[in-house]
């Protein structure tokens, strides 16, 4: 916009016009100044007279103003001022309703965002409503979140069904998961196939869960070499493992290297595992340090372990 034009937008946005007030709003937030965009969108939505409890199904109740707005910005302007509100801001309901002017015109992040938001708010069927919404936009990761919320409720068949389609398209968290239930089926074949392919993609959790079932067959050094690829994609659930497999090849000392180092990133089965070695040390005093420390950040073992102190 040229300065008679930004002039007279600011004119008109004076005189309480609200697509005005609109458009202004998001020529200063694409100007940087958050402050006057944030003052201008909040005069819009006190003249429209949008309530929190609208937002929630603002392309319905709001049709015609909807498509009034999605004229006046791009996709991607919507989204990024979405995204500051979430992210920045805090404010869920205005984030909601600019990412539903971006859905409008086609945003597959904007989907998945606010389903996120949905289902963290427990409103789970919007959640699962914008998760579709993302999915045939083309968010692959979109019929993984879809697929959790229906296997949590029970819709074991329609979850399966939902992640394999999300599979046929490459998905890695949805290769994972049905490696996941097969393996729970105690169908490892299925389960080896799933999760090699999300491995093909690097998605560590597979290549764990790979190296996990060599373990269990007592293919440790092969599981061992699964186990460093992750490592090698910052995986602290695989340093852990690692310790369990040098326990198992009787290498003591690279045992308890791996649990210091998965201890040290977070994980609390290292923890665990360095307070039992301490234990067997005769160290008391550092066993009760590392175990204590588990069962605060919620491990279970150890909160049992603490009752023989």
């Amino acid at each position: 916009m040229n300065n008679d034009e930004i002039l007279n937008l600011k004119q008109m946005a004076r005189a309480k016009d609200s697509l005005a007030l609109f458009k202004l709003g998001i020529y200063e937030f694409n100007s940087d100044n958050f402050k006057d965009a944030k003052e201008c969108f909040s005069e819009f939505f006190r003249i429209v007279g949008i309530t929190n409890s609208q937002i929630d199904e603002l392309v319905i109740t709001h049709f015609q103003l909807t498509t009034q707005l999605v004229d006046l910005a791009s996709e991607e302007e919507f989204f990024y001022i979405a995204h500051f509100y979430h992210e920045q801001e805090n404010d869920l309901d205005s984030a909601k309703f600019w990412y539903q002017l971006a859905i409008a015109l086609g945003n597959a992040a904007g989907a998945f965002n606010l389903a996120i938001i949905y289902q963290n708010d427990e409103k789970l069927n919007l959640a699962k409503k914008f998760f579709s919404t993302s999915q045939h936009l083309g968010e692959r990761d979109a019929y993984f979140n879809h697929a959790e919320i229906e296997y949590r409720e029970g819709n074991r068949e329609v979850a399966v069904e939902i992640l394999r389609s999300g599979a046929d398209l490459g998905c890695p968290r949805s290769l994972n998961k049905l490696g996941q239930i097969s393996k729970s089926d105690g169908d490892l074949k299925s389960a080896v196939e799933w999760f090699k392919k999300a491995a093909n993609d690097d998605y560590v959790d597979s290549i764990v869960e790979l190296g996990a079932i060599l373990f269990d067959k007592g293919k440790y050094e092969e599981a061992e070499k699964m186990f460093l690829r992750a490592v090698d994609l910052k995986s602290v659930w695989a340093m852990t493992f690692l310790g369990w497999t040098f326990a198992q090849l009787g290498d003591r000392m690279k045992s308890r290297g791996w649990y210091l180092m998965a201890a040290e990133n977070g994980d609390t089965d290292g923890m665990m595992e360095l307070g039992l070695l301490s234990l067997e040390d005769g160290n008391k005093e550092a066993a009760l340090k590392w175990i204590k420390q588990a069962e605060l950040l919620g491990n279970e073992r150890a909160r049992e372990k603490l009752q023989d102190f």
